[in-house]
């Protein structure tokens, strides 16, 4: 990014958190803050929650084969414990929930989606009282989303496939 680019991004950050305005984010600041969430340690967001349950997912992380770091890789990981998601879904709906925005409502929203489908897709538990179709309708909205990551947005088209199925 240019020093210009810069210097307006942190004047607007500054008249943000200086306000009580609802911030609004750009299709590249999404996209930004997207990846930068998929790369976060999923002990630290679950600290956030609790410091016992952060301590219950660090032994669940560690335990994984392959061991999970990041939010990620639990997303990505081919057999993981259903209670990572439901540590992973506590902290998002705390940030839903809270008055000031860490992290984008849209983004903790998908996030929340995509976490509670790839929970039923992946361990075969629903975390939350929720149909599969309503699932898989959930996840052909968040493939929609133009910040999504490939990846993720590949999961989800297939979750939402196989949860039409079942």
């Amino acid at each position: 990014m240019s020093e210009p680019e810069d210097s307006e991004r942190y004047l607007r950050l500054v008249n943000l958190a200086s306000s009580d305005a609802i911030p609004t984010w750009t299709a590249q600041e999404l996209a930004d803050v997207w990846q930068h969430q998929l790369a976060s340690p999923l002990v630290s967001c679950v600290q956030e929650v609790s410091p016992v349950h952060a301590l219950r997912c660090e032994a669940l992380c560690a335990s994984a084969n392959p061991q999970i770091t990041t939010i990620e890789q639990l997303l990505h990981h081919p057999s993981p414990h259903t209670e990572l998601f439901i540590h992973l879904a506590r902290w998002l709906e705390q940030s839903i929930n809270s008055k000031h925005e860490l992290l984008p409502r849209e983004l903790a929203a998908a996030l929340l989606d995509i976490a509670l489908i790839l929970s039923r897709v992946r361990t075969g538990t629903c975390i939350v009282s929720i149909a599969d179709k309503d699932l898989s309708d959930r996840a052909r909205v968040v493939t929609t989303s133009a910040w999504l990551d490939d990846r993720t947005r590949q999961a989800m088209i297939k979750a939402a496939d196989e949860l039409a199925r079942s």
